[in-house]
């Protein structure tokens, strides 16, 4: 089966992606996150007019 990327990023984004979860990482520590909580910390960051809610 062929698998064929939705988003593209070049390795400049890519890199810099990957430093900005490095640096969420290590300011959330303590709460031990994995990738999707980056993400919706980070998408929080970016869009701070919209609420983020989780349910657990």
């Amino acid at each position: 089966m062929e698998s064929r990327a939705i988003v593209s990023a070049t390795e400049s984004e890519k890199s810099r992606l990957k430093e900005q979860l490095r640096s969420l990482a290590k300011r959330n520590a303590d709460r031990k996150p994995d990738l999707a909580d980056l993400c919706l910390i980070r998408m929080s960051e970016l869009y701070p007019h919209y609420a983020v809610k989780l349910t657990i």
